[in-house]
Formats: structure tokens, C-alpha cells, sequence
């Protein structure tokens, strides 16, 4: 080979490694190019996630402020609630208590007047077996005299009567 053929194999070597580096050179620009876009996007795409996170939590701390509040009528009206159901309840116990004093009052007079009623014929029942015994008694004695006395004065004077069918 000659130093001709060298020398033009060596600038077309040299022109070829200028070419390959342009070309490595325009393919890193793009892609240079691309990774700035993406960088960009990137960027734009956390500003906006961080506006969202901002805004997020503004509507959350709205939203705590407003279950806050929610939760403190809430209370309020519970309390209120409870309030009122414990004065009608006492004051249904109360009732209840006048009532059951007024029944045991009314039940107790019913008692006293069925007790009264029930010695007033207990005493009846009494007088009326003591009339009974009086009357038996009376009776025994007023036979027992009847019989001592005048039955066997009046069989006596009568004689002996045969039976009748004896023939």
C-alpha cells in the first residue's frame, strides 16, 4: 500500500470518527432534549402535586373545623336531650309515687272498712250461735221438765194398751 492509500484510508477513517461523533453528539442533544422534557415535566408535576397537598390540607383542616363544629352542636343537643328526658322521667316518677301513695291510702281504707265489716260479722256469727245454744239449751231443759214431770204422771192414769193384732 502506498502512503496515498494510507494517508486517504486514514482521512476517511478520520472523517468517518467525525461523522460517528456528530452523530453521537446530535443523538445526545436529543436525548439531552428528552431528559430536559422530562425534567420539566417532572418539576411541573410536583409543583402541581404540592399545590394539591397544599389545597388538601386546607380542605382537610376546613373539614376538621367543620366535623369540630358539627360535633360540638352534637353534644349540645344530646345534652339538651338528655336533660329533658331525665326532668320527664323524674317527674313520671314522681307521678307514679303520688299514685301508688294514693292506691296504698285508698287500699288501706278499703282494708280498715273490710275488717270492720268483717268483725261486725264475726260478731253476728257469735251472737247467733250464742242464740242457737241458748235455744237448744232451753229446749233440753224444757223437754227434760216435760218429760221428768208430766209424761210420766199422764202414763200412769192411762193404763197398759194391748197390741192389736195379738189374737
Amino acid at each position: 500500500m502506498d502512503d496515498k492509500d494510507v494517508v486517504r484510508l486514514e482521512d476517511r477513517i478520520e472523517a468517518l470518527g467525525r461523522e460517528s461523533q456528530l452523530r453521537l453528539e446530535l443523538a445526545m442533544s436529543r436525548i439531552d432534549a428528552k431528559f430536559e422534557t422530562i425534567v420539566q415535566s417532572l418539576a411541573a408535576l410536583q409543583n402541581e402535586l404540592t399545590g394539591q397537598r397544599v389545597a388538601l390540607n386546607e380542605q382537610g383542616v376546613s373539614f376538621r373545623a367543620a366535623l369540630d363544629e358539627q360535633g360540638v352542636s352534637l353534644r349540645a343537643a344530646l345534652d339538651e336531650q338528655s336533660i329533658s328526658l331525665r326532668a320527664a322521667l323524674d317527674e313520671q316518677r314522681v307521678s307514679q309515687r303520688v299514685a301508688l301513695d294514693e292506691h296504698r291510702v285508698s287500699q288501706r281504707a278499703a282494708l280498715d272498712e273490710l275488717r270492720g265489716s268483717v268483725r261486725g260479722l264475726y260478731a253476728l256469727v257469735a251472737g247467733a250461735w250464742i242464740t242457737i245454744i241458748v235455744a237448744v239449751v232451753g229446749s233440753a231443759l224444757g223437754a227434760t221438765a216435760l218429760w221428768g214431770g208430766g209424761f210420766q204422771a199422764g202414763q200412769a192414769e192411762r193404763g197398759l194398751v194391748a197390741p192389736q193384732n195379738a189374737k
